[in-house]
């Protein structure tokens, strides 16, 4: 049995947040086909590219609804037109995201400012891989412009992508007097979101549930209770505990903040799927939140 303050830290402690985060890159890439994408529109000023496509881990999407902390690649294959110089190609890329009011998200003037060699690849790829988290939320939409310019000629490509982003639709909630601002699996080790919710075995999975609200407090103070069950397809429980805080109280200002209980699967044979079930409750009134999700186990 964990000791109350380990239960404490693995509550609100360490802070398994997601945050907007760029990725951008540049490689040689074989000529793939691609199918038109939904919000997409591109612009071509000298620099020629027809096969511009998304994807994130699972490979190419064809959406612009992204789930809140998936990880999703916008992709320029074989771009051409650039001006050589010593037989390397030196491209600009200038990436603005603006939410529905047309405040600014992101910016960054040039994500090759660093680069003075150039790049000595054919077929010529350029990507920026994008996690659609904090400052973006869910049940919001955005839109995304990308150009790309030649900077030994002038040559440009101008392209803006409308989207939208959703919570994940696998995790079911059911609240009663409460509210929250996000909800969504989380892989500590790899620092990143589980979407295709498979799961690893020996490893801290998250139900991460920010921006919770709705319980009593009393002297900056909150009394809830955390029940996690994990039960596989033959309705066997893996793990059950009914309440992790006990009677000890949490701080209210952190709990708003971040709740996060979480489960481990050891190696070894389970029924998938498997379903993580968490209610959190105030001990206070009947204010409650429920959610559960069922996930496959990989490796068994």
């Amino acid at each position: 049995m964990r000791s109350i303050n380990s239960i404490l830290n693995l509550l609100v402690k360490k802070k398994p947040l997601l945050y907007l985060v760029f990725v951008f890159a540049i490689s040689s890439c074989e000529d793939v086909s691609s199918k038109p994408i939904p919000g997409l529109a591109t612009k071509e000023g000298g620099l020629i590219c027809k096969d511009i496509y998304l994807s994130n881990d699972d490979g190419k999407i064809n959406t612009n609804s992204f789930i809140y902390g998936d990880q999703i690649a916008i992709n320029f294959n074989n771009i051409k037109g650039f001006k050589k110089e010593n037989g390397n190609t030196f491209p600009g890329l200038r990436l603005l995201i603006l939410d529905k009011k047309k405040d600014t998200i992101m910016f960054n003037p040039d994500l090759y400012s660093d680069n003075t060699n150039g790049f000595d690849l054919s077929p010529l790829l350029l990507f920026s891989k994008v996690m659609v988290a904090n400052p973006i939320h869910s049940d919001n939409s955005y839109k995304a412009y990308v150009h790309v310019w030649d900077k030994k000629g002038k040559g440009t490509l101008d392209t803006s992508l409308e989207f939208k982003v959703i919570p994940d639709p696998k995790i079911a909630t059911q609240t009663n007097g409460v509210s929250f601002d996000e909800i969504y699996l989380y892989s500590q080790k790899k620092g990143s979101s589980i979407i295709n919710n498979l799961v690893p075995t020996n490893e801290d999975i998250y139900l991460v549930i920010q921006g919770l609200q709705g319980f009593v407090k009393e002297n900056g103070k909150s009394s809830v209770g955390v029940r996690i069950e994990v039960t596989d397809a033959d309705g066997n429980i893996i793990l059950k505990e009914e309440d992790l805080t006990k009677d000890a109280p949490l701080d209210a200002s952190e709990l708003e903040e971040i709740i996060a209980p979480s489960f481990i699967i050891t190696k070894g044979k389970v029924q998938n799927p498997i379903v993580f079930s968490v209610r959190i409750w105030d001990k206070k009134s009947d204010h409650e939140i429920k959610a559960n999700v069922k996930l496959n186990v990989e490796n068994n």
